[in-house]
């Protein structure tokens, strides 16, 4: 039976996995965006769960994103927190790093920040 800690290797391996592919999809394009030279929809679908990670690797060490692996990912970060509708529906790190702590607690606060 995995405990815990299993769990949260398997998971934290899957994401990096993914990171990867996206990685190499950034690379492959040598443009800014996944889309291309400007923001298009599949760059807007994989925000959201990208600067998630960020909170979960302050909460989980071996999950951090880091330029020596990812130097692409980091720039698309970069570029993305450039865009005006990513800036106004972005929450920080901090206020996710809450909302995973209301989870882990078994009272996920739904309405944090609102």
């Amino acid at each position: 039976m995995k405990g815990r800690d299993d769990e949260r290797t398997e998971n934290v391996k899957g994401f990096l996995d993914a990171f990867d592919r996206i990685e190499k999809g950034i690379a492959e394009r040598g443009t800014p965006f996944l889309g291309g030279s400007s923001v298009q929809m599949v760059d807007f679908m994989i925000c959201p769960y990208v600067v998630r990670f960020e909170a979960v690797a302050q909460l989980v060490k071996e999950a951090r994103v880091t330029a020596d692996r990812y130097p692409k990912l980091i720039k698309w970060i970069e570029n993305m927190g450039k865009v005006p509708a990513v800036q106004k529906c972005r929450w920080d790190t901090p206020a996710h790093v809450q909302f995973i702590e209301t989870t882990k607690a078994g009272e996920p606060d739904y309405d944090y920040g609102l």
